[in-house]
């Protein structure tokens, strides 16, 4: 695949394998910025599921407590995914 390019004067120039390396850098830095934002909106969204209700509830049956341990699975899930 051919490197990205740039205009210079009307004239399209292809980039330098240094300047492309440079640039896909850049852009994989930023997709995993993404990827990292995303997976703490998902936790704080996960954690505020998590009510003082909910703990009472989840602390009386067992259904509760497969609920909560659901739960932290997907944060620890998440938690890695933003590492």
């Amino acid at each position: 695949m051919p490197n990205d390019f740039r205009w210079e004067n009307g004239t399209k120039v292809f980039l330098t394998d240094e300047e492309q390396a440079m640039i896909d850098a850049k852009r994989a830095a930023k997709k995993s910025d993404l990827a990292r934002r995303q997976a703490l909106i998902a936790i704080k969204n996960l954690e505020a599921q998590v009510t003082q209700r909910r703990l009472r509830e989840a602390a009386l049956t067992d259904e509760g407590k497969a609920w909560l341990q659901n739960i932290e699975d997907q944060i620890a899930a998440e938690r890695a995914k933003a590492r």
